[in-house]
């Protein structure tokens, strides 16, 4: 591998997707595009079990997710834990703090070498699900090792064990062990019901339960996206972290999963420590965007969402705010036929369905990037899921 050179992973979610819009008020979807599929959407027809072996597809798929936040430029440089009195001046003239490192929120793909699940009910407001990602995709180890160029450059060691000659604060060569390149991603979920719901349904976050264990992962070693304040832990030696990840999303590749579909799990959360309020004003607004592919010569492809864990009360004003959402739809249904028309003899249908309806204006789903692939007569493109919630919403696509 080469040195990088230093730059931004920027949510870059307008620049890929663009400001293109598939949906018409009468239900049919327009096509944008007539070109092969690509290589990238082809290989969501892989398995279940080849991507839970190879850990390189299963990042590249997990990388045609798309997110931002409206607040992604962090206009603040530091956090420090809140304490009472005198103290939080003795934290701020120790210098101990998170501290932005390219004042963005970014996008991090990784598998999972370790995961934490806090003790219930926490102890401190501190009760952070932990993951720390492996990155297998170079323009995620950069990222990395931007962050290590930082923390050498800081070069907080009050103990003199850390080596800065040594991985991963050198750029790592074909043979590196990559497991010495993690990057540490936290962020403190809502407590209460919802804390009980995240477990239940969507992933390990009170003791005695775990990846292993858990039906949205059995798996111990999960591989996912976050995204969030990329920032430097000074608290400890100035580690790379992405705290509070924000967006979070991965495949559900569980062996127990009875139906052959594609399934995306996903979030949006506010880390609710209070902590790092600073980076996390007001209700999070944002969007997703998953790919969908149907079938060779399918008449149909069957999207089904369940709203899994979620506050009741969403934002219509806050997600206005974002463009693309103006375009977009409510969940005021269960069930619902897109006809994607060319107006010549290319037709496919859209049943999109879901668990219950959500009417809120601001929840909204809108389609983009619709290509037909008239060799193997196939559609794809990009499902969007814009939010604007207090602290939580988490929902589960299937796509057959």
């Amino acid at each position: 591998m080469n040195k990088p050179i230093l730059f931004f992973l920027v949510a870059g979610y307008f620049f890929c997707l663009g400001h293109a819009f598939a949906q018409t008020e009468s239900g049919i979807l327009t096509i944008e595009s007539y070109a092969p599929t690509t290589k990238a959407f082809l290989a969501l027809d892989q398995s279940d079990e080849a991507i839970r072996d190879n850990d390189i597809l299963n990042e590249e798929l997990i990388d045609l997710v798309h997110v931002f936040t409206v607040d992604s430029i962090l206009k603040k440089k530091h956090q420090r834990h809140r304490a009472l009195g005198f103290m939080t001046g003795i934290i701020k003239l120790f210098g101990y703090s998170w501290r932005s490192i390219n004042h963005r929120k970014e996008k991090f793909v990784g598998t999972s070498k370790r995961n934490y699940v806090p003790g219930h009910p926490p102890k401190f407001k501190e009760y952070d699900v932990n993951f720390d990602l492996i990155p297998h995709l170079k323009k995620y180890i950069d990222l990395g090792f931007v962050a290590y160029e930082k923390q050498k450059e800081i070069g907080r060691n009050p103990k003199k064990k850390i080596d800065y000659s040594k991985a991963p604060f050198v750029y790592p060569d074909e043979n590196a062990n990559l497991n010495k390149y993690r990057m540490h991603v936290e962020c403190t979920p809502p407590q209460g019901d919802l804390l009980e719901g995240l477990n239940e349904k969507f992933y390990p976050c009170i003791t005695g339960t775990s990846c292993e264990t858990h039906p949205k992962f059995e798996d111990g070693k999960p591989t996912m996206g976050v995204y969030g304040a990329f920032i430097s832990d000074c608290n400890h030696t100035c580690h790379p972290e992405i705290h509070p990840y924000e967006w979070i999303w991965w495949m559900n590749l569980s062996k127990n999963k009875k139906r052959t579909n594609k399934q995306w799990v996903f979030a949006l959360m506010r880390d609710c420590s209070e902590r790092l309020r600073g980076w996390q004003k007001g209700p999070r607004t944002g969007v997703i965007a998953i790919p969908f592919i149907s079938k060779p010569d399918a008449e149909e492809l069957h999207v089904h969402l369940k709203h899994l864990v979620h506050n009741d009360v969403f934002y219509g004003e806050k997600l206005e705010a974002i463009e693309e959402s103006q375009h977009g739809e409510t969940f005021d249904f269960t069930e619902k036929i897109f006809e994607v028309n060319d107006g010549k003899a290319n037709k496919i249908n859209i049943r999109f369905t879901a668990n219950k309806t959500l009417d809120s204006e601001g929840l909204k789903f809108w389609f983009s990037k619709i290509n037909f692939d008239e060799k193997l007569k196939r559609i794809s493109g990009y499902l969007h899921i814009g939010v604007a919630v207090d602290e939580l919403y988490s929902g589960e696509i299937s796509m057959n």
